[in-house]
């Protein structure tokens, strides 16, 4: 039998698949609810006080023994596109690994985490300053 995918090369084409558990956010958290259409929930992303991605649905999968499988997934659509010209649209996922898993929290009630559930403050602590004050 030829092997179409060998060790050397497997990372090239399998991707890393993580089993995490968050120590505070329970996995049927990150999970779709029936009361809200069964909508992915949402995780927007700051690093050094800026978006670092689009928002990103999140999914979860393989969940077995109080760990799981969570996915971001992304688009990418290039904006300086000229007229006639051709782009391509980019898509990807992501199994997110433990250490990004740790810093993810619930999404504070702010006009910056508003239509997302969940958030990342990696080295912007003005942004997180700015999303937990009153009336924001």
């Amino acid at each position: 039998m030829i092997d179409l995918f060998p060790a050397r090369f497997k990372h090239l084409f399998m991707p890393t698949i993580h089993r995490v558990k968050h120590k505070t956010i329970s996995v049927s958290d990150f999970k779709p609810e029936a009361a809200k259409g069964y909508r992915s929930k949402v995780l927007r992303w700051f690093q050094n006080e800026n978006l670092k991605q689009p928002d990103c649905p999140l999914r979860v999968e393989d969940e077995r023994d109080g760990e799981y499988a969570l996915w971001t997934f992304h688009v990418s659509v290039p904006l300086n596109v000229s007229e006639g010209k051709v782009a391509t649209i980019r898509t990807g996922s992501e199994s997110l690994a433990q250490s990004i898993v740790d810093k993810i929290e619930v999404a504070p009630a702010s006009s910056l985490t508003q239509g997302c559930d969940f958030v990342i403050f990696q080295d912007s602590p003005k942004t997180r300053e700015l999303c937990q004050q009153k009336g924001q």
